[in-house]
């Protein structure tokens, strides 16, 4: 069973409005919590139908994220699960393998925007 090591809290917004809240890291992967509001009801309106399409985040695509560290892990990305309201889209993001013990620095990017978390300290 994975064991949980320790959370960092990021809280840092995106260029397309994503939140990255927090780094979760565990004993076989780390995982990014991530908020981003959706888009009004009225511009997702189909026309003539009565009907509205689904809002789809940007951070529930696998491609969309990258990850690496200062000793040069790559991470492979994996959606874990999101839920969805009228106002906002909440989900998880599973990276493997875990953060080497050397790591100091993770570098995550969602669509090329990046954010740095410390690890060391």
């Amino acid at each position: 069973m994975e064991e949980p090591r320790r959370v960092f809290g990021v809280v840092r917004q995106l260029r397309d409005g994503t939140w990255i809240v927090s780094v979760e890291l565990w004993t076989d992967s780390l995982i990014v919590h991530w908020v981003q509001a959706t888009t009004p009801r009225s511009e997702r309106y189909i026309p003539y139908s009565g009907e509205y399409a689904p809002f789809r985040p940007t951070a529930i695509h696998r491609d969309s994220w990258s990850c690496v560290d200062d000793v040069g892990t790559e991470y492979e990305a994996t959606p874990v699960g999101w839920e969805s309201s009228d106002e906002s889209c909440r989900g998880r993001t599973k990276f493997t393998p875990p953060p080497p013990t050397d790591a100091a620095t993770l570098t995550l990017s969602l669509e090329g925007d990046e954010v740095a978390v410390t690890l060391a300290g």
